[in-house]
C-alpha cells in the first residue's frame, strides 16, 4: 500500500539527504530573496539558503535535522511550514524513505526560476503583486529587465575593450562543431500551469505558518 505523505509524522532525528539539480548562483538567490521571500516568508527563504549553502559545501547528508533547527532557530512546526512553502512554489521536492539504505528523507533542491518565467508564470507573480504590493512588484519588474546601468562618457573616451577575434583565432574556421541541443530548464513541477484561479490569502496564510501543519 502507498503511504500517504500527510500520514507520515516528521521526526528531527531521521537521516536527511541533499540533492540539487542544478547549481543555485548567487544571482539565483538574489531572485529568491526579492521575488519569492515577500510570499514564502523569512523563514523559508532562510531554509532554502541554508540547505543550498550545505549541498554546495560538499554536504550530501548531515545526518539529523537538528543541526539547521538550531542553526535556523526553527521549531518543528515552523520547520515543516518552510519546507512545504518551498514544495508548493517548486523550490523544493521531499522524499521519504522508511526503509533501506537511504532511509530518511531526502531533500531535492530546485534553483528558482529566471526573472522572465517568473513575471509570466501568473501564479507566482500574482502573488508576488497580491503580498508585495503594486509598488514594489512594478520596482521589482522594472528590476529584472535587464536594463544595466546608464554611466555617460566623455566625448572623448576611447574604447580599449579587447574584440574577440583580435585575441582569439576564428574556431569556426579551423573545426567543424556538431549540433548539439540543450533542453531548456524545467519549470517546477508542482505549479499547476494551466489553473485559472487561485486563493491567494489560503497560500499566504500556508507560507506564513497560520494554518494547521
Amino acid at each position: 500500500m502507498a503511504i500517504d505523505a500527510g500520514t507520515i509524522e516528521f521526526q528531527a532525528k531521521e537521516p536527511a539527504y541533499l540533492i540539487l539539480t542544478a547549481p543555485v548562483t548567487l544571482a539565483d538567490l538574489d531572485r529568491v530573496f526579492n521575488l519569492y521571500l515577500p510570499f514564502l516568508g523569512s523563514k523559508a527563504y532562510s531554509l532554502y539558503h541554508f540547505l543550498v549553502d550545505e549541498v554546495q559545501a560538499g554536504g550530501d547528508q548531515w545526518g539529523n535535522h537538528y543541526l539547521l533547527l538550531d542553526t535556523l532557530t526553527l521549531s518543528l512546526p515552523d520547520l515543516v511550514h518552510a519546507r512545504k512553502a518551498l514544495e508548493a512554489v517548486g523550490l523544493l521536492k521531499t522524499y521519504y524513505q522508511a526503509e533501506g539504505v537511504q532511509r530518511g528523507y531526502t531533500y531535492q533542491i530546485q534553483p528558482p526560476m529566471s526573472a522572465k518565467a517568473f513575471f509570466e508564470e501568473d501564479l507566482l507573480a500574482g502573488l508576488l503583486f497580491y503580498y508585495a504590493g503594486e509598488d514594489r512588484f512594478l520596482d521589482l519588474t522594472e528590476r529584472y529587465q535587464g536594463r544595466g546601468s546608464q554611466v555617460a562618457l566623455g566625448a572623448n573616451v576611447q574604447d580599449l575593450s579587447t574584440s574577440f577575434l583580435e585575441l582569439f583565432d576564428n574556431p569556426s574556421a579551423k573545426t567543424v562543431r556538431p549540433e548539439v541541443k540543450i533542453n531548456e530548464a524545467v519549470k517546477p513541477t508542482d505549479l499547476d500551469l494551466k489553473q485559472t484561479s487561485f486563493d491567494f490569502e489560503a497560500m499566504v496564510a500556508l507560507t506564513h505558518g497560520t494554518t494547521a501543519a
